[in-house]
């Protein structure tokens, strides 16, 4: 890192480091998990229909990117377990042991909630891959700052992430509505979706639905 970006880096108040590392790292590791699940597709056959296009749920993946999944979603964890731990105490839970792993479990689980959101969104509306890498990439780590910033002593930033949260939803409603030709339930595929990707189970399974497209 430059003495210029130094400078500027040492500038930002700790509370805005905090949120900016945890974006950056959420982006590095979960836009490589859904690099990943993106990579490889679904096994299907002529006529047969797919579940979820293009992705196949985790227990589909090779023994190699499943564990390369794992190991990004651990090292993100591990992350804000280092900066709960180390970096100066932003947060208005409490300032001990329990209060500092109440807030990676608080983070971590709602940021990766609203992740999934986030990929529900993009499969639904079919983006593509280009464009979901590209999303991924730049803003994979965005729900877990989001989550980070509720959190914050700070009732100002609390409500500006509440705010951008709510924005990002109604911007997902509109996405799916605009996009799929089905018109579902946003909230109901978001838990097939869930369910499907980590268990390759899909809920309300019905042939002809948005989850069972007929491969060309």
């Amino acid at each position: 890192m430059s003495a210029a970006a130094r400078m500027s880096v040492g500038r930002l108040t700790p509370p805005v480091r905090q949120l900016g590392y945890i974006w950056i790292v959420g982006s590095a590791t979960m836009g490589s998990v859904a690099a990943l699940f993106l990579a490889y597709p679904p096994s299907v056959f002529p006529g047969q229909l797919s579940p979820v296009p293009p992705v196949a749920p985790l227990d589909g993946l090779p023994a190699l990117a499943e564990l390369g999944v794992l190991t990004l979603a651990a090292a993100l964890v591990l992350v804000l377990v280092v900066l709960a731990l180390r970096a100066p105490w932003t947060s208005w839970l409490p300032q001990d042991v329990r209060g500092r792993m109440l807030l990676v479990l608080l983070v971590a689980g709602v940021g990766s909630a609203a992740w999934l959101f986030a990929a529900t969104v993009t499969l639904v509306a079919r983006f593509g891959t280009p464009a979901s890498l590209v999303l991924g990439y730049a803003g994979g780590g965005l729900p877990y700052a989001l989550a980070a910033a509720t959190l914050q002593r700070s009732w100002a930033v609390n409500l500006a992430a509440a705010g951008v949260s709510a924005v990002l939803v109604v911007a997902g409603f509109v996405l799916v509505a605009a996009r799929s030709e089905y018109h579902p339930s946003l909230f109901s595929l978001y838990f097939q979706y869930v369910g499907y990707l980590l268990g390759g189970q899909v809920l309300g399974y019905s042939p002809g639905g948005p989850l069972a497209l007929p491969v060309q």
